[in-house]
């Protein structure tokens, strides 16, 4: 329901729900359709899933709070991408409990951040 913009716009807003909006090169239109809509909830982020040897252009992680790289192994130089967007998973030697232990999507923390953006300095 959440990759649909249409129906991702009539999710009530409540204290405990946060929608996580999953976005990847192929389907960045979705966003640019979501922010046209009238939304019920504030409580929204977009994260991205990048492809196999995908290091994502500046442009396509406007807006996004959380960052996965490609079998949470990220592949080049992510220097100039905002440290806070990149998801702990993908530095994590073992990902068990990594999502616990951060708690980003489930706390109301990426909705607060996703107006970060990659770092073009």
């Amino acid at each position: 329901m959440t990759r649909i913009p249409e129906q991702a716009a009539t999710i009530d807003q409540a204290e405990n729900v946060f929608i996580h909006f999953s976005l990847d090169r192929s389907s960045l239109n979705r966003r640019h359709k979501f922010e046209e809509l009238t939304k019920r909830s504030s409580n929204y982020f977009y994260s991205y899933q990048a492809e196999a040897g995908e290091m994502p252009a500046a442009d396509n992680l406007e807006g996004v709070s959380v960052l996965f790289f490609d079998d949470y192994k990220p592949t080049g130089d992510y220097s100039r991408i905002a440290q806070q967007i990149i998801c702990p998973l993908n530095k994590a030697a073992d990902i068990s409990n990594t999502c616990e232990s951060c708690r980003r999507c489930f706390n109301g923390d990426a909705t607060r951040d996703r107006l970060l953006s990659v770092d073009t300095s």
